[in-house]
Formats: C-alpha cells, sequence, structure tokens
C-alpha cells in the first residue's frame, strides 16, 4: 500500500492505494469501499403485497460492484433461511423487483408473517422492522336476492320486487377493497347499498378487488360474475270495453 497526497477543493487529501509491479512498472489496483450502513426501506412492516414488489434499501459506502444478499423470513424474523435472489444483487441498484409467485421455494403462501433482510459482508445488515404481508388469492364476491323469483325464473305480482346484495369475501387476508357493478352494458359504478332492479329482463355485472398490491398499485381483482333477473310486476291493462250503439 502505498499513500498518495493530491489537493482538492483547496485541500490535501490522502488515500492509501494498493499497487501492484506489472512489466517494471507499478499499476494502481481496483479497490471497493466498504459497505458502512444499510437501512432496508421497504418492506418495513405492514405493508400487503402481491405480484412483483420492489424491496428498496439505502446504503453509505458501496461502489458499483459491491454486492448484498437478501433473504426472507417466514417466521416473523426468528430465520432467514429463504434466498430472495442468487447469489446477491448490486448495493448501488437500491431496489429489487420480487415476484412473490416465482420465488426459490415456489409462489409464497398468504400470509403475514413475513420480513426481509438485506446484508452485505462484515456483518452489516438490516431487516424489516415488522412484519408485512402477501396476498395472491382474489376476492369473491357473492349476489344475493332478497327473496327468491317464482318457478317460473320471474319476479312478479305475487312475488313482488327483490333488491338484490352485493358482498366480498378475502381470503388472502388484506381485506376486500371495492365492489362494483353495472347493468347491462353501463359504466360500472362503486356499489354502497342493495340494488333495485328495473323492469324487464336485466343482466347485473359485479366484481371486487382486494388491499393487496403490487409495484405498479395493481391489486388482486376477480373477473366479472353474472346474474340475470327477470322482473315484471306491472299489472297488464285490460282493452277498452266496446260500447254498442243501437241502430238509427
Amino acid at each position: 500500500m502505498h499513500a498518495l497526497t493530491s489537493f482538492i477543493n483547496h485541500q490535501f487529501v490522502s488515500a492509501f492505494v494498493a499497487f501492484a509491479l506489472v512489466g517494471g512498472f507499478f499499476m494502481p489496483l481496483a479497490t471497493n469501499a466498504a459497505i458502512t450502513s444499510l437501512n432496508l426501506t421497504a418492506p418495513n412492516g405492514g405493508e400487503m403485497w402481491r405480484g412483483t414488489s420492489n424491496i428498496t434499501w439505502t446504503q453509505v459506502g458501496g461502489v458499483a460492484g459491491d454486492q448484498v444478499t437478501l433473504s426472507l423470513s417466514t417466521d416473523g424474523g426468528l430465520n432467514y433461511t429463504t434466498s430472495i435472489v442468487t447469489p446477491s444483487v448490486d448495493v448501488t441498484g437500491l431496489t429489487y423487483a420480487w415476484n412473490t409467485l416465482f420465488t426459490a421455494v415456489g409462489p409464497l403462501s398468504d400470509g403475514s408473517n413475513y420480513r426481509v433482510k438485506i446484508e452485505a459482508p462484515g456483518s452489516i445488515f438490516d431487516t424489516s422492522a415488522a412484519n408485512f404481508r402477501v396476498d395472491n388469492t382474489k376476492p369473491v364476491t357473492t349476489a344475493t336476492a332478497s327473496f327468491a323469483p317464482a318457478p317460473s325464473g320471474w319476479y312478479n305480482i305475487a312475488t313482488g320486487i327483490p333488491t338484490i346484495t352485493l358482498t366480498c369475501a378475502d381470503t388472502g387476508g388484506s381485506g376486500c377493497g371495492t365492489i362494483r357493478y353495472a347493468w347491462d352494458s353501463d359504466v360500472y359504478a362503486t356499489y354502497t347499498v342493495a340494488l333495485t332492479p328495473s323492469q324487464g329482463v336485466h343482466t347485473l355485472h359485479f366484481y371486487s378487488d382486494d388491499n393487496a398490491t403490487d409495484a405498479l398499485g395493481v391489486r388482486n381483482i376477480e373477473a366479472p360474475q353474472d346474474l340475470v333477473v327477470k322482473l315484471d310486476t306491472v299489472a297488464p291493462v285490460p282493452p277498452p270495453s266496446l260500447t254498442l250503439l243501437d241502430p238509427i
């Protein structure tokens, strides 16, 4: 190692540089600066992730080419035994796009005990401060009429006019987001209260999303479902009666 002194920004700066003897000349060897600090910024606890989500961090001291490992805990931080990226990733990238559906152990199970660890040589590391959730399961929406139609499949004068209630169930754990519906070819609207069909034959389209998001903000969304409602509660109008006039 040799000490080099240079004049930078009106100050003398000294640095130690390694040299190798090549062809009778001393040539400097490239050296990587040591990573002195890592700060995992996401996931850091409380996130609800699906699909591909971005693991992000900040660092001090590292230069391009310096590597860090990313590992996963499935037990709330007790053990980090699953590698997220093999073998490592450049520390200066500051982000890693992680597909939770295609990991080293296959698709991750829905759950809320996940944490991530980022680590550099020399036991420099950081972990998620709290657990985050992974939810890759689409919610399911159910449409329920307040009562059944007549045996013919129609709601009529005898049955009355029903109301249609939409309910969402989310087994993935992030919770239902928004229920949307549309009658026939109308534009989808947000469901808030029970729906009342109009006279005639109409198709109710409906679906839900949940609260898990990926790197693009996209949620788990179920495919739209349909319910056909037939309603005729209008009494028929009798034809006008005929009055026979006496001939003159």
